[in-house]
């Protein structure tokens, strides 16, 4: 879940994170859907989208791969776990 009062912050933080996958040479579609008073409160759902789980992982070992891109991904993801108490992942097919 999120931290309350953190979901404006988080959505720019997701866009920041698309924006240095891009700038990487990983582009990837995503979105924030928020929910809105229904069950669970501050609920927030954080999507990548990607032809293939090979692209996103090929575009994490992409990252890693180079010292600046992994100590930017590295600040990055330190941020985003300052913002969630826990998260679910799932990875979807889209038919």
């Amino acid at each position: 879940g999120l931290r309350v009062g953190r979901v404006a912050i988080l959505i720019e933080h997701h866009k920041a994170g698309l924006e240095l996958l891009a700038r990487h040479g990983h582009p990837m579609k995503g979105r924030v859907l928020t929910d809105h008073e229904s069950g669970r409160s501050d609920q927030v759902v954080v999507e990548w989208e990607v032809d293939s789980m090979a692209d996103y992982e090929g575009a994490l070992e992409g990252l890693m791969a180079s010292a600046d891109a992994a100590r930017e991904f590295g600040a990055w993801m330190d941020k985003l776990g300052e913002m969630v108490h826990y998260s679910v992942a799932e990875q979807w097919t889209l038919h």
